[in-house]
């Protein structure tokens, strides 16, 4: 577990000690209080025909409305393959800029898509992993993006997903952009219902909370038998992944709120205030001092009540 911890820290510039959840009393009760809710007949997929090009158009046209994007480093494991080929490197920072010599910049909507067998809410921005854990590596090398997948059953959540993973590669341009792995998908989470609560045919605010709530308690039972109720399947790792989405749920779910209580003005700002962390002037951590959102904060369950109300 300490070695993960190390690991994440040096390749995404993060800052963590511990990065496990504690069950507490209000956590507790709050996922006590969800379970309690009778909603997932109200979770339904829509399919429809999407092709990729409609798929990236409507998702850049939202994004652009409301962020400044950056390019991103790509390399697919072909350009890693060919690049490494037949080089005899023993200075790990020598190797670490050639690794980092591989990638291309592109467009975030032009970083190749992968369809998978995969449910219709699936998505993943995947990075290359040179498995190489020196620590002078990992601390050299930079963050190149190979490709993101989706559902290759189309649905009105296609576009919500690739929004999400697009603003994963947002995030990965600096190491440090994020210094709290346990925040890692606050603002792409947050940024999926701001674009369902654009788009809201079908349902699909409502749809995408009850996903997420749905997602928020099965994390919590992890958690919850991680500590109460071990026998050995749950690892460290698992624990920690389950933290991440956790937390993150929480603040994005605060976050929202807040966005979408606030006037124009208000919203704007808060737009700003994430394009700050993408311009590299801010950490995410340093806006959500600034937007006063936090984990104590995110643990009211009038933030899920006026959502499943609409």
């Amino acid at each position: 577990m300490e070695n993960y911890i190390k690991i994440s820290n040096l390749m995404y510039g993060h800052n963590n000690e511990d990065v496990t959840v504690n069950i507490d009393e209000k956590l507790t009760n709050l996922a006590a209080y969800l379970a309690t809710m009778e909603y997932c007949d109200d979770i339904s997929v829509t399919p429809i025909k999407l092709t990729t090009k409609i798929l990236t158009s409507t998702s850049k046209k939202f994004l652009a409305s409301k962020l400044n994007l950056y390019d991103v480093l790509f390399a697919s494991d072909e350009m890693i393959k060919s690049s490494l080929k037949g080089k005899k490197i023993y200075d790990h920072l020598e190797l670490a800029n050639l690794y980092n010599s591989t990638a291309l910049l592109i467009s975030p909507f032009d970083i190749p898509i992968k369809y998978v067998n995969q449910n219709y809410y699936h998505g993943l921005l995947s990075l290359q992993n040179p498995q190489i854990y020196e620590e002078d590596f990992l601390k050299e090398i930079k963050l190149l993006i190979s490709r993101i997948e989706l559902s290759k059953k189309k649905s009105d959540f296609s576009c919500l997903c690739y929004i999400h993973e697009i603003m994963h590669s947002q995030l990965v341009r600096f190491k440090g952009s994020i210094s709290d792995y346990l925040n890692d998908d606050v603002l792409s989470i947050f940024i999926e219902l701001v674009f369902a609560y654009e788009n809201n045919q079908n349902n699909l605010l409502k749809k995408d909370f009850l996903i997420r709530i749905n997602h928020f308690l099965i994390e919590f039972e992890i958690l919850y038998n991680y500590y109460y109720e071990n026998n050995g399947n749950i690892s460290d790792i698992d624990a920690t992944v389950t933290s991440k989405y956790i937390i993150s749920t929480l603040k994005a779910f605060k976050l929202f709120d807040q966005y979408i209580s606030g006037s124009d003005t208000e919203k704007t700002f808060i737009m700003s205030k994430i394009q700050e962390v993408f311009d590299a002037k801010k950490t995410l951590e340093e806006i959500l001092v600034e937007l006063d959102i936090t984990y104590e904060n995110s643990l009211d369950k009038n933030l899920f009540i006026k959502q499943l109300i609409i």
